[in-house]
């Protein structure tokens, strides 16, 4: 609180700044970070990261354990096939791979429906259960219709799940639905690639479980959403894996060991097939999604978000760093401390990244725009008030805090005006107080300016909003009230002569003071300008003065005839 109060007052712009990017950070925290607008920049930072890691990184573990066969460009050529592929060729494919034992064997491809040679389903479920460790995939309609493999193949398989892939606002597949409800079964069913490494690990399907916050997969738990969903660790493009083509596995003979204890892939990479999507490290076919999301089980490499309130102290002290060191500075060192801050910031980032844990990665650049806003924002308003408080200065007197002479004669021009235009009343009256050198001579110029104030603020409590009270020069004071005829101008200047007379001033000293009034009107005194009427209020002060003081003048020809005959106009 200390430190606060010392920079407030040592340095005030700064105190300003730091408040109002604080101030920007919160309001893009807590109201503007989850809103869809800013979601697709979010999301492309954080694919930008997602490629800077994968640059920097090396080889993951147990990416050897994963081989992927696709249904490629060159498998339809060499192979001379038209789609779909008789159902004969993938069992004869199981039958090859088998001989080597691996750990699973998964097809990324949906056998929905008899076939067209039901003989082929046969021979398939035949394979199938000879090698005992095959998935194949189902998936659920956009109206959640699961869709099943051919019932004599799904007999005969290990297992099915799911293949379905959530997609975010910008059609990119980051994360993957570890579980959905089958309304038909009327429980849960869960993901190939979670049924994948279950059987990998020696994991009963039967055992795997879903809790509502995470699934268990024997002595594994995988942390899920509330939608069943989890972030994907994408840490390898495509090509990055072992990848056999399916026409070489049909005319090649490979080595035994080649698939021992491995998970086979098998899936389209064909465009035809429709099964490429857009992610953080570019196209890439389903199948190579599942290898991603599959390396990640296995290396248990989860990924998990930064609490929100560690993430907003970070954000705090990024723009807290930024607004100190660009403090005063000039433009081009701006640019080169703002760069620098960021730079700084991504590295803390990729550093966090590299160990599974991610942030918001977009908000150095939409807090600087965001103080950048705010900044500009308070700089306009502060203007504005700047620029009413020099007006109201110009035309405020300072002692007193009515309004200056100069300021008078614009708005009595402005009044008459109206008053001739709308044919309504205005009237002025103009008061003096009574022996005011006397005062000042007898009590001091310090009694006599308290006397003033006080005197003003009366005025000001006593008059309504639409009349105006200004300082005419020294103890002269001005009444405009506007709508007003002659005799409710008087009716005012009586009320306020014995309000002024029955009070005491400055204070302990309780000093009498009397004023003087007079008081001319538009348009009975047949005065047609500022000047005239302000001649006709002044002559009639004068008469009041002249006649005893302490009272209330109303203008009359005579007095202007009389104030004539003396050369006082």
């Amino acid at each position: 609180m200390n430190l606060f109060r010392r920079l407030t007052y040592n340095y005030p712009e700064l105190a300003k700044t730091l408040t109002i990017v604080l101030i920007s950070s919160a309001i893009y925290f807590f109201l503007l970070s989850d809103i869809k607008f800013l979601a697709i920049p979010k999301l492309k930072a954080q694919d930008a990261m997602t490629r800077i890691a994968h640059f920097i990184s090396p080889k993951p573990k147990n990416v050897d354990n994963i081989i992927v066969i696709t249904v490629d460009d060159d498998s339809f050529k060499y192979l001379n096939k038209k789609w779909p592929w008789r159902r004969i060729m993938f069992a004869y494919l199981v039958d090859k791979i088998s001989v080597s034992h691996p750990k699973v064997i998964t097809f990324d491809l949906s056998f929905i429906g008899e076939s067209d040679i039901p003989a082929d389903d046969d021979i398939m479920s035949e394979a199938f259960a000879a090698a005992g460790n095959v998935l194949s995939a189902s998936y659920f309609t956009n109206d959640f219709k699961y869709m099943k493999p051919y019932n004599k193949i799904a007999e005969n398989s290990r297992g099915y799940g799911f293949i379905n892939k959530p997609r975010d606002v910008d059609f990119y597949v980051r994360r993957s639905r570890a579980v959905l409800f089958s309304r038909e079964d009327r429980k849960f069913d869960y993901s190939m690639m979670l049924k994948t490494f279950a059987l990998y690990k020696n994991i009963p399907l039967e055992s795997i479980k879903f809790s509502g916050k995470q699934v268990s997969l024997g002595n594994y738990s995988i942390p899920v959403d509330r939608n069943g969903t989890y972030p994907l660790n994408f840490t390898l493009k495509f090509s990055e894996f072992n990848i056999v083509p399916f026409w070489q596995m049909m005319k090649t003979e490979f080595p035994p060991e080649m698939f021992k204890d491995k998970i086979v892939l098998v899936g389209p990479t064909n465009e035809i097939l429709h099964d490429v999507h857009n992610t953080p490290l570019g196209l890439m076919a389903g199948v190579g999604i599942n290898a991603n999301e599959l390396l990640m089980l296995m290396n248990n490499s989860f990924i998990s978000y930064m609490p929100k309130w560690i993430e907003f102290l970070i954000l705090c002290v990024f723009v807290i760093a930024i607004s100190i060191l660009t403090y005063r500075a000039r433009k081009p060192r701006i640019i080169f401390k703002v760069a620098g801050a960021v730079i700084i910031f991504w590295e803390l980032g990729l550093l966090l990244y590299l160990r599974n844990i991610r942030m918001d990665y977009f908000a150095p650049a939409a807090l600087i725009i965001a103080s950048y806003v705010g900044i500009s924002i308070y700089k306009y308003f502060d203007l504005i008030v700047q620029n009413i408080s020099l007006k109201t200065q110009a035309i405020t007197d300072e002692l007193t805090g009515l309004y200056t002479y100069r300021y008078f004669t614009l708005r009595l021009h402005n009044e008459i005006e109206r008053a001739k235009r709308y044919n309504v009343n205005v009237s002025l009256a103009m008061m003096d107080i009574d022996h005011f050198k006397k005062i000042n001579d007898t009590y001091g110029h310090e009694a006599g300016n308290i006397i003033l104030k006080e005197v003003a603020e009366i005025l000001k409590t006593n008059t309504r909003k639409a009349d105006i009270v200004f300082r005419y020069g020294g103890e002269e004071l001005c009444i405009l009230l506007t709508h007003t005829p002659k005799e409710g101008a008087v009716v005012y200047s009586e009320k306020i002569r014995q309000l002024i007379a029955t009070n005491s001033f400055a204070g302990s000293r309780n000093i009498k003071v009397t004023v003087s009034f007079g008081v001319a009107s538009y348009p009975l005194d047949n005065v047609f300008s500022g000047k005239e009427i302000i001649n006709a209020a002044d002559v009639a002060l004068y008469h009041s003065k002249e006649t005893g003081r302490n009272k209330v003048t109303s203008f009359s020809p005579y007095l202007m005839e009389s104030a004539k005959a003396k050369n006082l106009i």
